[in-house]
């Protein structure tokens, strides 16, 4: 029995002892982590870059110094301009580049001028399973792009533009010249030109002149734009200022030439304007084209229409090919550019020139019935009519105490007033803005509305009230 107890006391003991000394053998031996090591990048300023004087695809933009510890990962390298342009860079410096063309368009547009921007250069690495990076200080970088020189604005001049003179013509000189349009962009973030001219003969020569030249004294000095061969009858191709030639235009006719003087170049078309040309907007949620109608054929249109929203033009009722968007304030332009801007909420005189590339809203304020029952008083409010947008017509009830003779006319205004087409009085299905007839209405009471829209569409009712 007390072998017993002493047995068991110093089994007691034993244990007490490996609790207080206890190592866990069995867990792996574990060496303590290495810290990741920063690194450092340091970036300095090269001499100024001009674009068209690099020769390969790559440019340094930076001298460079990258300290990182031997043996990281690198897993990329960019540099960020004005905080808002990242591209790829190598960690010596060069950048592709076609990505610092971008960057700086992005930034300044197009224009050859000497840009300055302001690079930060960040290296991303993995050290040790851990990610870092080194972080240049801000540095400059001053960048010119590859441009042509660009004018601010063209003139055609040539045998097709002229005044006469004493029963002769006077052209090839500063006072006989045509501007070409251009949208309200940069020159360089729009390099085209275009103009609509009429040739009223045969072999017709021409020639552009920039801006710069029609105040020189001599309008011929260097600057002048024109074709490389003389009497090229091509319809497009490439200019020059060196030694420029006239270009020819064979056969008489209604032409829009177009130049791109980014790439100097120049296109010629032969236009066929149509007789109609369309307008289409939010008025009528995009569902409904209006005519305009041009009679003479030579791009010029007009139509009277209610506009509250955003629209466009096109030449084509059912379909939106070579549709007109905005190019500007009062321009537009095949250019797949955006909407006309929403004009204040009015029923308007639409008018359209294609060949100048503009058009105009002239907002019809009022619209007076006109006629021997007011004494012809055009600025008559009593006869003013009230314009009915569900119906698209503009109306009023009026009591003709006998026989009158009546015109309806525009803006308490004679310029514009319709009558009866073709010399007619009781022409109310066809009226006129070009003198038209004075309409013939018997006594009475009549609810009368006028529908205008284009010329021969325009019509008025007259509806007998009881």
């Amino acid at each position: 029995m007390k072998k017993h107890i002493l047995f068991s006391m110093v089994l007691a003991a034993s244990m007490a002892a490996c609790t207080s000394d206890y190592t866990d053998w069995a867990k792996p031996l574990q060496s303590a982590v290495e810290e990741a090591k920063s690194g450092t990048y340091v970036t300095t300023s090269v001499d100024a870059i001009k674009i068209a004087d690099v020769t390969g695809d790559s440019v340094n933009i930076f001298n460079s110094r990258l300290n990182i510890p031997a043996g990281t990962d690198i897993t990329e390298s960019t540099v960020t301009f004005d905080e808002t342009q990242t591209i790829n860079i190598s960690t010596s410096g060069k950048v592709s580049v076609a990505d610092l063309v971008s960057a700086v368009e992005a930034l300044y547009g197009k224009a050859p001028n000497e840009r300055t921007l302001s690079g930060v250069a960040t290296v991303y690495y993995s050290d040790n399973g851990q990610a870092m990076r080194a972080m240049a200080d801000k540095t400059e970088v001053k960048v010119s792009l590859s441009a042509p020189f660009i004018s601010s604005s063209y003139y055609l001049i040539g045998d097709m533009v002229y005044t006469m003179n004493g029963g002769s013509k006077s052209n090839w000189n500063a006072e006989n010249l045509l501007k070409f349009n251009h949208s309200d962009k940069n020159v360089y973030d729009d390099p085209e030109f275009t103009v609509v001219f009429t040739t009223d003969a045969a072999d017709q020569y021409w020639k552009i002149m920039p801006y710069e030249n029609i105040n020189l004294e001599n309008i011929w000095d260097p600057g002048v734009v024109g074709t490389i061969v003389d009497g090229d009858t091509s319809l497009s191709g490439k200019l020059t200022t060196d030694n420029p030639k006239a270009g020819k235009i064979e056969e008489p006719g209604i032409y829009r030439m177009t130049l791109n003087m980014m790439e100097y170049t120049y296109k010629i078309e032969k236009l066929n304007f149509k007789e109609f040309f369309y307008e289409i907007g939010g008025e009528s949620t995009w569902g409904v084209t209006h005519a305009l109608y041009g009679k003479n054929f030579d791009g010029k249109y007009q139509g009277y229409y209610y506009l509250d929203s955003e629209f466009k033009f096109r030449p084509n009722a059912d379909n939106w090919e070579g549709d007109y968007e905005f190019n500007g304030e009062g321009k537009i332009s095949d250019n797949g550019g955006s909407n006309c801007p929403a004009p204040e909420a009015a029923f308007y005189q639409i008018d359209v020139d294609l060949a100048a590339g503009t058009y105009a809203l002239t907002a019809v304020k009022s619209i007076t019935m006109v006629g021997t029952h007011n004494s012809w008083n055009v600025a008559d409010a009593a006869t003013h009519m009230t314009y009915n947008k569900e119906e698209n017509c503009w109306q009023i009830e009026y009591t003709f105490a006998e026989q009158t003779s009546l015109k309806f006319a525009m803006n308490d205004d004679w310029t514009v007033s319709w009558g009866g087409a073709n010399g007619d009085a009781s022409n109310y299905g066809n009226l006129t803005q070009n003198n038209g007839k004075d309409l013939s209405v018997a006594a009475g009471t009549y609810l009368i509305k006028l529908y205008l829209s284009y010329e021969g569409a325009n019509k008025v009712t007259f509806t007998p009230k009881n």
